[in-house]
């Protein structure tokens, strides 16, 4: 049974897109009948902007951060500590290691050193590409976007 908790995300786009994906990585990294309690909160505290606590022993536990960018950064960190690989844009590209132990551990603290974590891509890209790169950013610790031009058509 799968209990998730989200509290203080205000935007209820971004809740419904977290609670999506907290619910979709836990189907594909711990299968269909994973036993979770997950709780994700953002609070106020005088540390770095998106900074996040991972506080997780297997699939239950509590991520806190003081921004939504910091929520969606931790769960992705802690998917990484469960053995996901998010090598490149696009679930397709991600990989699931194998001999990890599902049920270890995690206490992790992390202020991002730099404020502008991100990229600007050139070139022409289709939407497609566009779409999921921006998905991916998160899962890498970014947090910004920016495309060069407005028309790609010179390129």
């Amino acid at each position: 049974m799968q209990m998730i908790k989200i509290e203080g995300v205000s935007c209820a786009e971004q809740k419904q897109f977290l609670e999506r994906e907290i619910k979709d990585y836990l189907i594909r990294r711990f299968h269909e009948d994973v036993d979770s309690k997950i709780e994700l909160r953002i609070e106020t505290n005088e540390k770095a902007l998106d900074s996040y606590s991972i506080q997780m022993e297997g699939p239950s536990g509590s991520i806190t951060s003081n921004t939504f960018v910091g929520l969606l950064n931790g769960w992705y960190r802690y998917l990484e500590e469960m053995g996901v690989r998010f090598v490149r844009p696009g679930k397709d590209r991600e990989v699931f290691l194998e001999n990890v132990d599902l049920n270890k551990k995690m206490e992790v603290e992390l202020s991002p050193a730099y404020f502008h974590r991100g990229v600007c891509i050139e070139g022409a890209d289709s939407f497609e590409n566009l779409k999921d790169f921006i998905d991916w950013l998160p899962k890498i610790g970014m947090n910004s976007f920016f495309i060069q031009f407005e028309n790609p058509y010179s390129f």
